[in-house]
């Protein structure tokens, strides 16, 4: 076993560039992975790669999918030499941060409807001249808009939460209150946030619960700037309306992009069934 260990390391030192090895002892353990030149990855304790693992541990090594989604996400960036970020359900700026974390330096521009998650999301950005918050929810048709407010922000929506959602995430997943929003156009917003629009080069990207392909439909014909995007996916619905996987995909390829990668975002632990991707496509042409 060890020698197949050895040779497993090798094989992804040489593939990937990163070292990976096991820190601590017994059940407090964990993985680790490092490049020479960067601090340690630390992955949830007990993780168990490439190891027989119980159901419990195949759930806690989402974090090793979180971490993979993250070299892909800048991978994009940097291929697509991408400068301007539209971070579209921006909830407290956690994407925003992971950004910055990778490494991303360009401008970021980040909505946010809610008025309580809205100033934790200012406040986040505070300090970062090149990262803009604006109190807004985005959608194919300009107005206000009735949005349903959970306990647990990330699953604020304007679409109702289904039962199977509460049964599965609890109450807090569900809205108990409504808060009246205003909502914009991508395609009547971009000119004034986005300075030299015409050499913007732009990743879109959308975590709304439910109404991204609102948000895209928003753009109208002016999609040439994007030329990559993130959109949350569902397997199974957990909103009224959603629309599917396959829709959102078939949807999407029609705009002229193509997938360029899938990272699971929840399990239903009892099966082990994803809920929901993280679906990062390009625009392959460019």
């Amino acid at each position: 076993m060890s020698k197949l260990k050895g040779s497993l390391k090798q094989i992804i030192k040489a593939v990937s560039g990163y070292n990976f090895e096991r820190r601590g002892r017994g059940r407090s353990s964990y993985l680790a992975f490092a490049r020479d030149n960067i601090d340690m990855k630390v992955f949830y304790a007990e993780s168990l790669l490439l190891t027989d693992q119980t159901k419990e541990e195949v759930i806690r090594t989402k974090g090793v999918y979180d971490y993979l989604q993250q070299l892909r996400l800048k991978t994009i960036l940097d291929t697509y030499q991408i400068n301007t970020v539209l971070d579209v359900g921006a909830n407290m700026g956690q994407f925003a941060r992971d950004l910055r974390r990778t490494g991303y330096q360009g401008k970021i521009i980040s909505f946010e409807p809610l008025s309580t998650t809205f100033e934790e999301l200012k406040n986040a950005s505070a300090g970062d001249p090149n990262w803009d918050t604006y109190q807004l929810a985005l959608g194919k048709e300009n107005g206000k808009q009735q949005i349903h407010v959970a306990d647990s922000s990330v699953f604020t929506s304007f679409l109702k939460a289904n039962a199977w959602c509460e049964e599965r995430f609890g109450a807090s997943s569900v809205g108990s209150r409504e808060e009246t929003v205003t909502v914009r156009r991508l395609d009547e917003v971009l000119g004034e946030m986005v300075d030299n629009l015409e050499q913007a080069r732009i990743y879109l990207k959308m975590d709304t619960q439910g109404y991204d392909l609102e948000v895209f439909k928003g753009l109208g014909h002016l999609t040439d700037p994007i030329l990559a995007l993130q959109t949350e996916v569902s397997v199974i619905p957990i909103y009224q309306g959603m629309p599917p996987l396959i829709d959102s995909l078939t949807f999407f390829e029609k705009a002229g992009f193509e997938l360029a990668g899938m990272y699971p975002v929840s399990f239903e632990h009892a099966t082990l069934r994803v809920i929901e991707f993280d679906c990062m496509m390009v625009r392959a042409s460019d």
